[in-house]
């Protein structure tokens, strides 16, 4: 019992199956047949002119000879289409060489006279480059002519000094040795007038001595004098005398 209750199951499973698949194939069918009857409507306005079969659709004789002129007239301004596309692809494609023509003749051309910019650019930086290292050669130049001279007046200006400081410590030696000299001549001075001073003294000192002792030898001597004349006297008295006795 439970194996007919499994086949009845399978039996309408199959049918049920069935039905969906005639019902999907129905739909597709009314789908074609609507898609085709208004393709063909404008071509083939008469109904009845096409039938469906399960994998193709049969025209009528007339119905079709309608369709091929339909379609080669389709063709025709597809053909018109597309050749009227093709000439607007080569006629963009020609006008896009043109742009790209003019684009490359005006980058020449830009180029060209980017490069003429650059070259003066390049002239004038160059010529800026020699007017600087000229400018900066002269420079150099008078820097070291004015560093020269500075150098000069800075040896004449310390030679000068050199020769003032020699000059002046000459002059303060000559000042030394004459001061020096002065105080040496001052110092003789002084010694001599004290040597003369002494000489005076002992000149003076010795011609009071010497007036002493020629005082004393002239008292001495009129002591002599005053014996001679009497001793003269005696003897003219003696000689007196002798000449009375006589």
């Amino acid at each position: 019992g439970g194996g007919d209750a499994d086949d009845d199951e399978d039996v309408d499973e199959d049918d049920a199956a069935s039905r969906a698949e005639t019902a999907r194939n129905d739909d597709l069918k009314r789908s074609a047949e609507s898609l085709i009857r208004s393709m063909t409507d404008e071509v083939c306005p008469a109904s009845g002119s096409f039938q469906i079969g399960r994998t193709k659709v049969f025209f009528k004789k007339e119905a079709f000879a309608q369709l091929r002129r339909s379609l080669a007239a389709a063709q025709g301004q597809k053909a018109v289409a597309v050749q009227a596309a093709w000439r607007g692809v080569i006629a963009r494609r020609e006008a896009a060489a043109r742009r790209r023509m003019v684009v490359q003749a005006q980058a020449a051309w830009r180029g060209f006279v980017a490069r003429r910019v650059v070259v003066a650019l390049r002239r004038r930086l160059a010529a800026t480059a020699v007017q600087t290292a000229s400018r900066r050669f002269l420079a150099l130049r008078r820097f070291r002519a004015t560093r020269q001279v500075a150098l000069s007046l800075q040896t004449r200006f310390r030679g000068g000094v050199a020769r003032r400081a020699a000059t002046q410590l000459r002059r303060d030696r000559a000042a030394t040795r004459l001061a020096a000299w002065v105080r040496g001549s001052r110092v003789r001075a002084t010694q001599r007038r004290s040597a003369r001073a002494a000489l005076v003294i002992q000149c003076a000192t010795r011609q009071a001595a010497a007036r002493r002792q020629l005082a004393t030898l002239r008292k001495q001597a009129r002591e002599v004098g005053n014996l001679k004349e009497t001793n003269i006297a005696l003897a003219k008295r003696c000689r007196f005398l002798d000449e009375k006795l006589q």
